[in-house]
């Protein structure tokens, strides 16, 4: 197998490689192959940069504020105290002497606040999300690099995503639970015994033709063992 130009070349044939469209369906279909990235640091910067925002803001509000209570005008110094005074500030027919500054701002920061608080329940509950077990991500892989399979070869900088993966910065939307679920445990450790008895299997200069005939012997792997176990899993 290598690398055409239109695609993988399989046995003189090419098989044109799939894309996000195959792979979204596969995620669909297979909640727990649904693995992303986080972008944490991305997230936490951007957090640190509304927050810097808001800070400067919030220190042009307090010198507006300060300024309207020491101005000794009779609409100013009640900015503080009433809401329909502060909020006639802006008006073309205001008073003379009446400062907008401080409703601006005031404006201003409530739009700011609103974006940035849900940045952070944002970030909190992408944080708060599991991280994928090592054989959630290599089944992935696994299924997007087979011909056979998913075929999926992406071109982009997000190629190598899953391929060399930092689980630190991986979400999985559906996480097998291991501990909580027995079963997939016992699964598990009888995939792994199939699989192994297949390699020796395979590596045998001859086969047992009752074999042969019944069924040629394959590992097993996504998403097979995603039907089976109802959990991802490689091994």
């Amino acid at each position: 197998m290598s690398n055409g130009e239109n695609g993988l070349e399989l046995g003189g044939g090419y098989a044109k490689p799939r894309g996000y469209d195959t792979l979204g369906s596969f995620m669909s279909s297979f909640p727990e192959t649904a693995i992303f990235r986080r972008f944490g640091a991305l997230s936490a910067q951007d957090l640190l940069l509304r927050q810097a925002e808001l800070a400067d803001l919030e220190e042009e509000l307090r010198f507006y504020q300060q300024e309207d209570r020491d101005s000794r005008h009779v609409d100013r110094e009640r900015y503080a105290v009433s809401w329909d005074t502060l909020k006639q500030s802006v008006d073309e027919d205001a008073k003379d002497g009446n400062d907008s500054s401080q409703l601006k701002t005031l404006l201003i920061i409530r739009e700011k606040l609103k974006d940035y608080q849900d940045a952070l329940i944002r970030h909190r509950q992408t944080a708060d999300l599991q991280r994928p077990v090592p054989g959630q991500v290599k089944a992935l892989n696994e299924w997007m690099e087979r011909p056979s399979m998913g075929n999926v070869f992406l071109q982009g900088v997000d190629r190598n995503l899953w391929r060399d993966p930092d689980f630190d910065d991986l979400a999985s939307l559906a996480p097998p639970p291991v501990e909580s679920n027995p079963t997939n445990g016992y699964t598990l450790a009888l995939i792994q015994l199939y699989n192994k008895l297949v390699r020796i299997y395979n590596s045998l200069p001859w086969k047992p033709i009752f074999v042969r005939k019944i069924y040629p012997l394959k590992p097993i792997c996504a998403p097979n063992l995603s039907l089976l176990a109802g959990s991802i899993y490689t091994y």
